[in-house]
C-alpha cells in the first residue's frame, strides 16, 4: 500500500517453549497487516515528518525504545551516550562520526536501576604457589594483564549477584571494606547479557565464568568445523561419504566416540588393508563391548541411508558430549 509497511512484528507467545509466524490475521500482537510509514508505535505522539519520515520510507528502522533497562537507568545511559558522542570531541571533520540518539523508556516497571563501575586494582604482588593444587589469585598475579583482572572482577559479581552473597567495596575515605547488600528481585543467568568491545579475550572471560559454575554461552568462538566436538562427527560425515579413508578413521578411533588409545589405534589399523572399508574393521577391533554396539548401530543406520539418525546416535549414546560438557560445545554440535 501507497505510504505504507508491512507490519514486521511477529504473531504468537515467542519465549523458550512457544512460536512465531508473520501471517498477521488480527491477533493481539500485531493486529494490522500494514502500518503508516508516519505513525509512532504509542498513541498521543506526534506524527513522523521530514527526515525521518523518508529514511523509514527507504527501510531505516528506528530503535527509539528500550524494553529492557529500568527507567532512571536508562536516562542516565542516555545522559552518557549524549556527553560520549557530542560534537564537541570531532576532532577531525567528516560524516564517519556515531550520533547519539536517546532512547525512551518503555520497560513496564517503577523499580530503579543500579549503575555500577568495576574498577579492578591489583594487590600487592605475591609468589606465584608452586604446588598446582592452590588457586592463583589474580589480583596478586605479576603477571596478570588489566584484561584478566577486570574479567576477574566481573565473574566474582556476577557469582555473588546469582547466589545473593554478600559484596565489599573499598572506602578509599575510611580506608577500610564496606560490605554492600545487594536488593531487589533475585537475578537469574538468564537475566544477565555481557556485551564486549572486542571477541579476543572472549575465552578468557568464559573460562573465568564456567569455573564459578555459571552457565554461559558465547557465539562465534571460532570456526564451527574446528571445534573439538564436531572434529568426530566430521569424521565421520568423511566415512559415510568414503568408507575406506584412513585419515577419518584415525580421527574417529581416537575421538570420545571410540576411545581408542594410540596404541589401539595403531594396532587395529596397521591390519587395515588398502580399499577395505573402516567401520567393520573398527567394529572388530572395538575397545569395549558398548562402543561395539554403538558402532554396529552406526554401521546399519548408514547403509539405511539413516543420515540424520547417524549423528543422533552419536550424540546420545556415545561419551561425546560427556567430554565436552560445557553449553558452548553442545550448541556447536
Amino acid at each position: 500500500q501507497e505510504g505504507h509497511g508491512r507490519d514486521p512484528r511477529p504473531v504468537g507467545g515467542g519465549g523458550e517453549t512457544g512460536s512465531f509466524s508473520n501471517e498477521h490475521d488480527g491477533a493481539v500482537s500485531a493486529p494490522h497487516t500494514f502500518v503508516p510509514f508516519d505513525e509512532e508505535d504509542d498513541d498521543g505522539l506526534q506524527t513522523i515528518t521530514d527526515e525521518r519520515l523518508l529514511r523509514r520510507t527507504e527501510g531505516h528502522i528506528d530503535l527509539t525504545s528500550n524494553h529492557r533497562t529500568r527507567h532512571d537507568l536508562m536516562e542516565t545511559m542516555n545522559d552518557m551516550f549524549d556527553e560520549v558522542f557530542h560534537p564537541r570531541y570531532h576532532d577531525l571533520p567528516g560524516d564517519w562520526h556515531a550520533e547519539p540518539q536517546r532512547l525512551h523508556p518503555a520497560r513496564d516497571t517503577e523499580q530503579e536501576g543500579v549503575l555500577e563501575w568495576l574498577l579492578p586494582i591489583p594487590g600487592a604482588v605475591a609468589e606465584i604457589p608452586t604446588d598446582l593444587d592452590v588457586a592463583v589469585n589474580t589480583f596478586q598475579d605479576p603477571n596478570a594483564s588489566s584484561v584478566q583482572l577486570e574479567h576477574e572482577l566481573l565473574a566474582d559479581r556476577l557469582h555473588a549477584l546469582l547466589h545473593q552473597s554478600s559484596t565489599r567495596v573499598w572506602d578509599s575515605q575510611e580506608a577500610t571494606w564496606v560490605t554492600v547488600v545487594d536488593e531487589g528481585p533475585p537475578v537469574r543467568p538468564q537475566d544477565v547479557m555481557i556485551l564486549i568491545n572486542s571477541r579476543k579475550h572472549l575465552p578468557d572471560l568464559v573460562e573465568r565464568l564456567r569455573a564459578r559454575d555459571i552457565p554461559v554461552m558465547a557465539d562465534r568462538q571460532g570456526l564451527l568445523l574446528m571445534q573439538p566436538v564436531v572434529q568426530p562427527l566430521m569424521a565421520l560425515l568423511a566415512l559415510i561419504a568414503r568408507p575406506t579413508m584412513r585419515k577419518a578413521a584415525v580421527e574417529l578411533a581416537r575421538s570420545p566416540v571410540v576411545g581408542m588409545t594410540e596404541q589401539q589405534v595403531h594396532e587395529a589399523l596397521r591390519t587395515l588393508g588398502d580399499g577395505q572399508q573402516v567401520l567393520p574393521h573398527l567394529i572388530e577391533h572395538a575397545p569395549t563391548d558398548r562402543v561395539r554396539r554403538l558402532l554396529e548401530r552406526l554401521q546399519r543406520l548408514i547403509g539405511w541411508g539413516a543420515v540424520y539418525d547417524v549423528f543422533d546416535t552419536v550424540l546420545d549414546g556415545s561419551d561425546l558430549l560427556a567430554a565436552y560438557p560445557d553449553d558452548a560445545q553442545r550448541q556447536f554440535a
